[in-house]
């Protein structure tokens, strides 16, 4: 076959839903202050939202941390836990930056985007256009 006969799968498409960044901040996989493992930062109840007090653990040496706080800083700086402010296990230098991701459920939102030849964005009915989403954030 020559190279203008390759064969191609099926187009992949990413839609974006409008989720914003918070949408993904529910758990965060961060480096373990104590042993430079992987640590999970997650509300202490299954309901909690993003203000919900917080317990990082780490399964590797047993580290426990609890965060009460009141602000959180999403997305800032870029490859943090924004409770705990520690780096983020998803995280890697690209193109004098860093790509990061919260957790599993984002990195794969972020996989889909990049590999998408298609990308839409949906109009809010009750909002109009947005810039809030995950996606809109992203660049090309």
């Amino acid at each position: 076959m020559s190279g203008a006969q390759t064969l191609r799968g099926p187009t992949r498409r990413a839609k974006d839903r409008g989720r914003p960044l918070a949408a993904f901040a529910g758990e965060a996989l961060v480096v373990c202050p104590r042993c430079q493992g992987p640590a999970f930062s997650k509300p202490r109840d299954a309901a909690g939202d993003i203000f919900a007090p917080r317990r990082l653990v780490c399964r590797r040496c047993g580290h426990v941390q609890e965060w009460n706080g009141r602000t959180v800083a999403l997305g800032a700086p870029a490859g943090r836990d924004p409770h705990f402010g520690l780096p983020l296990w998803l995280a890697t230098p690209c193109c004098g930056d860093v790509l990061w991701a919260y957790n599993a459920r984002h990195l794969e939102a972020l996989a889909d985007f990049v590999h998408a030849r298609l990308r839409e964005r949906a109009r809010d009915p009750d909002n109009g256009w947005s810039n809030a989403a995950t996606t809109s954030r992203l660049p090309r």
